[in-house]
């Protein structure tokens, strides 16, 4: 039966994020599907015009759906009114990390009446290098430890048997939304701000013989 040492050992790469990730959300309730539709297109065209050629917007999510609100009568019975059509278009953009551009940013949303509200985060722009770093950390650590465990145990190591690596989930969930009237939001992001840095950590296992 052939002897081995499996070791598990997790890499860790951090660094300060040199990408912001924006999310946009435009939206108006109009009285006919045609008026909807219509200030959905002049909405996203008003953004782009004040955009200029700084920021670039790529679609996310859009709909035009019969908009309802909840109302209650003397009899304390609920029932949908009918208010409109709703349209919804969201936007995405990514910039370099600068928090002036940020600024900019922010200030372009605030001269666009559909903007309903925004969002921003933190990223890697080449988050593959960093995965990349953090596994090569991976292997150097369980090696290291390999090493250790058969010097205690009086053994050599041999050959690699087996190595085990499964990707660690992204956190790719949206940016947390703000809305257009929140003052100090708005505000905020004009602000200069230093983030912590992103980490990524990625494991692996590997298994050596025993000589």
């Amino acid at each position: 039966m052939q002897r081995s040492l499996k070791v598990c050992a997790t890499g860790v790469f951090s660094a300060a994020p040199d990408l912001i990730r924006a999310s946009v959300k435009l939206s108006g309730v109009r009285e006919t599907y045609e008026k909807a539709a219509e200030d959905f297109k002049n909405s996203f065209d008003l953004l782009v015009e004040a955009a200029g050629d700084e920021f670039s917007f790529k679609t996310a999510d859009f709909f035009i759906n019969a908009h309802y609100t909840d109302e209650r009568d003397r009899n304390n019975a609920w029932s949908k009114k009918f208010e409109g059509y709703m349209f919804s278009h969201t936007l995405c953009c990514e910039f370099g990390f600068d928090t002036a551009k940020l600024g900019r940013f922010v200030s372009v949303l605030s001269r666009c009446e559909c903007v309903d509200s925004f969002g921003f985060d933190y990223a890697l722009s080449d988050l593959e290098k960093a995965t990349d770093s953090a596994c090569a950390q991976a292997v150097r650590n369980a090696t290291a430890k390999a090493e250790t465990l058969a010097d205690a145990a009086g053994v050599g190591l041999g050959e690699i048997v087996s190595v085990d690596f499964r990707a660690s989930a992204r956190n790719v969930g949206a940016a947390r939304m703000y809305k257009m009237n929140d003052r100090a939001a708005v505000m905020s992001a004009s602000l200069e701000i230093s983030p912590s840095d992103l980490t990524i950590a990625e494991t692996v296992e590997i298994a050596w013989e025993l000589i």
